[in-house]
């Protein structure tokens, strides 16, 4: 009996030994299941994220997202000469390794202005915004946005991934079909899904270049326009006079308009409707002359 107690108690305490021996080999911050990750992986760089994502066996594989983020800068320079201003904005363009977007001028007055838009490539913006300003005797403004896009481009990247293995189920399915009411079906189904997948193969490459290629959008103007604005910000009763005077114009003008709308467009079918009613008036149906009653007669003396 004490033979058998003995053997017992040294069971319970080998046990005991194995399942220390098995809770310290594992860390208490790692789960079961998880496995260290492999040697040589680093922690993301600033700007990107980290995902852990297990692979065949449990092992662990660590990714870096890149950040996809949209730049664009808008700029409003006052320059000596627009037109020298804006043959150099296109070689600022050039030298960042860009083009020119959209380029459009305009007259006013005796001073000419100008709107262009620029595309370089987005590691090269600051560097290009810093040229731009270097052309103007005043930067009246400058601003430079960012917009990030990487939620919605690596939603869209496994979006593509899964439609990508629809497809191709898909037409595993069509190949082994035999009739011709499933094969209409399966084409059907196989021509939506290949409609998604460029949908959204076109919608990431539209991102990938506004990543890739930022946009800048200048203004040009001479120093003579600027000092006019300026000086547009104070009082004018002249102007204020003139401005009333071109609204009255505009006022008459369009009460002139209204007139003639109303004569050319209503009375060249309202005079025929009024002539008809005067003919029918004039050969309306004449009743009997009304006679006016007989007065009443006077009581005869001696009548009953």
């Amino acid at each position: 009996m004490m033979k058998a107690t003995r053997l017992a108690l040294l069971f319970l305490l080998t046990a005991l030994l194995l399942v220390g021996c098995s809770s310290a080999a594992t860390p208490p911050y790692a789960p079961s299941d998880q496995a260290p990750a492999p040697a040589g992986a680093t922690a993301p760089r600033a700007g990107e994220s980290a995902t852990n994502t297990s692979g065949a066996g449990g092992s662990a594989a660590q990714t870096n997202w890149d950040r996809y983020i949209m730049r664009q800068a808008t700029l409003t320079l006052t320059v000596k000469d627009v037109e020298a201003a804006l043959a150099s904005v296109e070689k600022v363009a050039a030298a960042a390794g860009g083009y020119v977007a959209q380029s459009a001028s305009r007259r006013d007055g005796a001073s000419v202005i100008a709107d262009i838009t620029i595309q370089v490539p987005a590691a090269a913006l600051d560097q290009a915004v810093a040229d731009l300003k270097g052309l103007a005797l005043v930067v009246e403004s400058a601003k430079i946005t960012s917009q990030d896009v990487t939620e919605e481009y690596v939603d869209n990247e496994a979006s593509l991934t899964n439609l990508r293995a629809a497809e191709q189920s898909t037409q595993r399915l069509l190949n082994q079909a035999t009739k011709m009411d499933d094969i209409l079906s399966i084409q059907r189904e196989l021509t939506a899904i290949r409609g998604n997948i460029e949908k959204l193969q076109g919608r990431q490459n539209y991102l990938k270049r506004r990543v890739d290629m930022s946009s800048i959008a200048v203004h040009l103007q001479p120093e003579s326009a600027a000092a006019v604005a300026a000086g547009r910000s104070g009082w004018q009763p002249l102007q204020t006079v003139a401005v009333a005077w071109e609204n009255s114009l505009t006022l008459l003008q369009g009460l002139a308009s209204l007139l003639i709308m109303l004569v050319v467009g209503v009375l060249w079918w309202l005079l025929p409707l009024l002539l008809l009613g005067r003919w029918l008036w004039a050969r309306r149906p004449k009743g009997r002359p009304r006679t006016p009653p007989f007065p009443p007669q006077p009581a005869q003396p001696g009548a009953a």
